[in-house]
C-alpha cells in the first residue's frame, strides 16, 4: 500500500491500496502522451526529472531577450541609483557609512539572533523602506567581541539567521516551520496549523513578515546577502514578486503564463523538495477513476466550491493534470495564506498591517526580478551558488603578497577532491557565509610575518582577507591540516580578525 499522508500537512484521506498500479501498464514511452501520462511517470522514475528540469530552463531562457549580464547588470544599476537617490532625500548622500536608525543595535544576541533581529526589523522607525537602503551596523550584546563592522559581521549575523530560522519558536515552543526527513526544504505552517485565535494569527503574520522584510534587506545590501533557497524556495519568491500563478497558470497575460508556470517536472520537484507525500496523496487524482467526479469531491472537500475556489470543476481526460495543478496550488499556496501574506507584504515594502510602502521602488525592483528565469532568480538575486567547489573559489582568489609557493600550495588544496567537504566551511571562515552571491568577490591572500608556518592562518572577515605565513610550507599536508581546522564550524564564527 502507498505510504499515508504526513500527519502535519493537510493531507488526503489514504487512497485505493492499488491505485498507484491502474493505468500504468501501457506507459512504456519516457514521458508518455499526455501530461498526466508524464507527471505518473516521474512518480515511477524520479532519476529522469533533472534532465527534463534542464530542458525545461533551457527553453524558458528563450523567453527572456536580454543576455543574462546585461540583466543583472540592470538589477544592479537601480537599487545602486535607488539607494544614491534615497541618500539624497534623507540628506545623506553616503547610506554605506551610518547606522541604520537610532536604536542600539548591539541589542542582537548570538544566542537569541531570530528573535531579536526579528523585533528589530518590526520596530516602527525600522519598517520605513529608507531604512532598509542604509548598511547596517551590528554589534553583538557583551563585550567579547569588541570591533566596527565593515560587512564582516553583517554577513555573519544574516547566514546565523537563515540557519537557526528553522528551528524558531513562538508562542510558548511552537515552530513556525516544519522540518522532516525526505525533504529539502523547510514548510511553513499551513492556516489550519495555526491557532484561530486573532490575536496568535497576527503574531505569526507579524514573524512571516518580518522574514520576507529581512529577505528583502539582504537583496539591498552591498555587498548581497545570500537567502538559503532550502527557506525561501522558487514558489515563496515568485508569490512575494507578484507572479501568484506560477503552479495553475490560470490568470495573467499569455505571454506571463508561458513564461513564469512551472513545467510538470518543476512541479513534481518542488513538490519532492517541499512534501514528498504529496506526490502520493494526490496522484490517483491522474487516475481514470477521478473522471467525472467535481474537484471538490475527488479532493474530500479540500479544494472549495463556488467563488472561493475550482472546487467545482468537472474532472476530464483533458484536465487532469490542470486539476491535480489546481490541488496542488492549494495545498502548497492556498492553505497557506497567513504565511504568504506577510512574507509577500514584508518582501515588497508594505508596512506590517498591509498599508502603502513610504516609497514604490520594490515596485520597479520586483519588475527587474521578473526578468529571470527561476534558476538565474535564486542563484544572481537571492541565494548565490550554494554548493561551491573548490575551484569556484580559486577562480576568485587574489594574491597581494603572498609568497608564491604557500599561494600555489592553496590552490593545490583548494581544487583537491579531499579538501571538497570543508570548502564551505573554508569560505564561511574567509568571507562569513557558506555562498557565493556577490559577482564582485574577490579573497585577497596575504602574508603575515608575525605567523610562522606552524601557526593557524587568520581572516578578516570585513575584506574577505586570508593570511598566511610568510615562511613557506613544510608540505602541503601541513598547510591543508590548518585549512581543515580553520574550517570547522566553532571556528568560522566571530567578529573581527580570526
Amino acid at each position: 500500500a502507498p505510504a499515508p499522508a504526513p500527519a502535519p500537512a493537510p493531507a488526503l484521506p489514504p487512497a485505493p491500496a492499488n491505485h498507484l498500479l491502474r493505468g500504468r501498464h501501457d506507459r512504456g514511452n519516457r514521458g508518455g502522451t499526455s501530461d498526466t501520462d508524464q507527471i505518473l511517470h516521474y512518480l515511477d522514475h524520479p532519476e529522469h526529472l533533472a534532465k527534463d528540469l534542464i530542458e525545461a530552463e533551457t527553453a524558458r531562457k528563450g523567453k527572456f531577450e536580454k543576455p543574462l549580464q546585461r540583466r543583472i547588470e540592470q538589477c544592479s544599476i537601480y537599487i545602486a541609483e535607488t539607494k544614491r537617490m534615497m541618500g539624497v532625500l534623507t540628506n545623506n548622500p553616503n547610506t554605506n557609512l551610518p547606522e541604520i536608525g537610532g536604536v542600539p543595535v548591539k541589542q542582537i544576541r548570538r544566542h537569541n539572533l531570530v528573535h531579536d533581529l526579528l523585533e528589530y526589523i518590526s520596530r516602527k522607525d525600522m519598517r520605513n523602506n529608507v531604512k532598509l537602503m542604509k548598511t547596517p551596523r551590528f554589534k553583538f550584546q557583551g563585550t567579547s567581541e569588541p570591533g566596527a563592522d565593515y560587512g564582516g559581521l553583517t554577513a555573519e549575523v544574516f547566514c546565523i539567521f537563515w540557519r537557526q530560522l528553522p528551528n524558531f519558536e513562538i508562542d510558548g515552543g511552537k515552530r513556525i516551520f516544519k522540518i522532516e526527513d525526505g525533504r529539502s526544504c523547510v514548510m511553513p505552517l499551513s492556516d489550519d496549523e495555526i491557532p484561530s485565535d486573532p490575536a496568535i494569527r497576527a503574531k505569526y503574520r507579524k514573524v512571516f513578515w518580518g522574514i520576507g522584510r529581512l529577505a528583502l534587506w539582504s537583496v539591498l545590501q552591498y555587498p548581497p546577502q545570500p537567502v538559503p533557497s532550502a527557506i525561501i524556495n522558487r514558489l515563496w519568491l515568485a508569490h512575494a514578486i507578484g507572479l501568484t500563478n506560477v503552479v495553475t497558470g490560470s490568470s495573467g497575460p499569455v505571454d506571463e503564463r508561458s513564461k513564469h508556470k512551472l513545467s510538470n517536472a518543476e512541479v513534481v520537484q518542488l513538490l519532492t523538495d517541499l512534501e514528498p507525500g504529496y506526490l502520493t496523496t494526490t496522484s490517483y487524482l491522474l487516475e481514470s477513476d477521478a473522471i467525472g467526479q467535481s474537484l471538490h469531491d475527488v479532493s474530500y472537500g479540500l479544494v472549495p466550491e463556488g467563488s472561493d475556489g475550482d472546487g467545482d470543476l468537472i474532472i476530464t481526460k483533458e484536465n487532469q493534470g490542470q486539476a491535480w495543478r489546481i490541488l496542488i496550488n492549494h495545498m502548497l499556496a492556498d492553505s497557506r495564506q497567513i504565511f504568504l501574506s506577510g512574507f509577500s507584504d514584508g518582501f515588497s515594502g508594505l508596512d506590517l498591517n498591509g498599508g502603502q510602502a513610504s516609497c514604490g521602488f520594490t515596485i520597479t525592483l520586483h519588475g527587474f526580478m521578473q526578468d529571470f528565469t527561476y534558476q538565474e532568480r535564486q542563484r544572481e538575486i537571492m541565494s548565490g551558488l550554494e554548493t561551491p567547489t573548490g575551484t569556484d573559489i580559486v577562480g576568485i582568489l587574489v594574491n597581494e603578497d603572498c609568497p608564491e609557493p604557500n599561494f600555489e600550495l592553496l590552490k593545490a588544496i583548494l581544487i583537491s577532491d579531499e579538501f571538497q567537504p570543508h570548502v564551505q566551511g573554508f569560505l564561511s571562515f574567509v568571507a562569513s557565509s557558506k555562498s557565493l552571491l556577490d559577482r564582485s568577490l574577490r579573497i585577497t591572500v596575504k602574508q603575515k610575518p608575525q605567523l610562522t608556518a606552524d601557526h593557524l592562518p587568520t581572516a578578516a572577515t570585513c575584506f574577505q582577507q586570508l593570511s598566511l605565513s610568510a615562511q613557506n610550507y613544510e608540505s602541503q599536508a601541513q598547510l591543508q591540516r590548518h585549512l581543515k581546522i580553520c574550517a570547522l564550524p566553532e571556528n568560522c564564527v566571530g567578529f573581527g580578525e580570526k
